[in-house]
């Protein structure tokens, strides 16, 4: 029996590394979403891909994506990217009882994907993933990879498993990571996951933490302990870059309009860069535009949604948002408010103590007596 185990598991391994490395090497890959194909075998050239998170937008009622996106996908095929990748929340009621969630599926289709002109692909989410089977039957695989130029492109299922648990999804990145390593037509690294795992006890970037959407991640995971320490080797050799897109509700409120929005983040942190971004159906809304030269140099562009002009990315970093939510916080004005409160009931318990009150009735006297001194003395002149 153990025997057999030990086989299966061999069979397994091998099967893997060869899918790793026969997969989209020279080839094309086929976007299951749109049906789209992005062309692989292209010579090496300048070109481009969006990204945007939590295209769903704000929780509501609604089946259709944000209106946001849906109202600029004449802006998207403007920009003539040779793909989108999204970063999972892009079906809301997936999970849905009779039939909504294939329904909305096919709204998400028909409303946005259809009208693109460009291959999609998605890191899935929390809520495409109510339903895994029916997911995998209309989006594909929810974990992959691809190569495009110079670049390595690997898309994660942070659903699979708490924290990144499943061993065959890990060990599956662990030997992408060692090939990115080896591979010296590899210069750029681009790994696409829902759930912001890297901001979880990786100071300082656990300082947004607290904002991202459905509020802290508290416990510890693989991708903390396990990838990110193989990432941060690896960063000292190629350019790496992390996007996440379970962000854009900071502090999500039934009926509140506009929701507070927390939409763009990048910082570069041990070489490594941290990107995020996610919708709000605000006037936050944004997506990325990134931009890969011939000779693999990486730049980001935040494209408003709006049209607004919303200048460099690399502005939107931890002190940008500290600065933002503790000026406008509303608890932590709270938390200033006890403290002052605190403050001011430490000092009437201590007017009303027995103490206090001698002490002011042993400082009067002293003032009787002084007066007394004076008036003696004047008296004396």
């Amino acid at each position: 029996m153990k025997k057999y185990k030990l086989g299966a598991i061999s069979i397994s391994s091998l099967l893997l590394c060869i899918s790793l490395f026969t997969s989209n090497v020279n080839a094309d890959i086929r976007s299951q979403i749109s049906e789209k194909i992005l062309n692989l075998k292209e010579a090496p050239h300048t070109y481009s891909f969006i990204v945007s998170g939590h295209t769903y937008g704000t929780p509501s009622g609604s089946m259709y994506p944000a209106a946001s996106l849906l109202a600029n996908i004449q802006l998207l095929n403007s920009l003539n990217p040779d793909f989108m990748m999204l970063l999972g929340d892009v079906i809301q009621h997936q999970g849905a009882e009779n039939g909504i969630g294939e329904l909305e599926i096919e709204i998400f289709k028909k409303s946005l994907v259809d009208k693109l002109d460009f291959p999609l692909f998605n890191s899935p989410g929390n809520h495409d993933l109510s339903l895994r089977n029916l997911y995998e039957k209309h989006f594909g695989k929810t974990f992959f990879h691809f190569q495009h130029s110079s670049e390595l492109y690997i898309v994660l299922d942070t659903e699979l498993g708490p924290g990144l648990s499943d061993t065959t999804q890990l060990d599956y990145i662990l030997k992408l990571v060692k090939r990115a390593k080896e591979d010296n037509e590899i210069k750029n690294i681009f790994m696409f996951l829902h759930g912001t795992l890297w901001a979880v006890n990786n100071s300082p970037l656990n300082t947004i933490n607290p904002w991202v959407n459905g509020g802290p991640i508290t416990v510890s995971n693989n991708f903390e302990k396990t990838i990110l320490p193989e990432l941060n080797l690896l960063a000292k050799e190629k350019n790496v870059f992390l996007f996440s897109g379970d962000i854009g509700l900071k502090d999500y409120e039934l009926n509140k309009f506009p929701q507070e929005s927390f939409p763009l983040f990048f910082q570069k942190h041990n070489n490594i860069t941290f990107i995020a971004n996610g919708l709000a159906e605000n006037e936050n809304d944004a997506v990325i535009k990134v931009d890969v030269s011939i000779n693999g140099d990486v730049s980001f562009k935040p494209i408003s949604l709006i049209g607004n002009d919303l200048g460099d990315i690399d502005q939107y970093d931890i002190e940008y948002w500290q600065n933002k939510f503790i000026t406008s916080d509303p608890v932590k004005e709270v938390q200033i408010d006890v403290k002052i409160n605190i403050i001011i009931l430490k000092i009437k318990t201590i007017m009303k103590s027995n103490f206090f009150i001698l002490g002011n009735i042993f400082l009067l006297f002293l003032a009787f007596i002084y007066i007394i001194f004076l008036r003696f003395r004047l008296t004396k002149k």
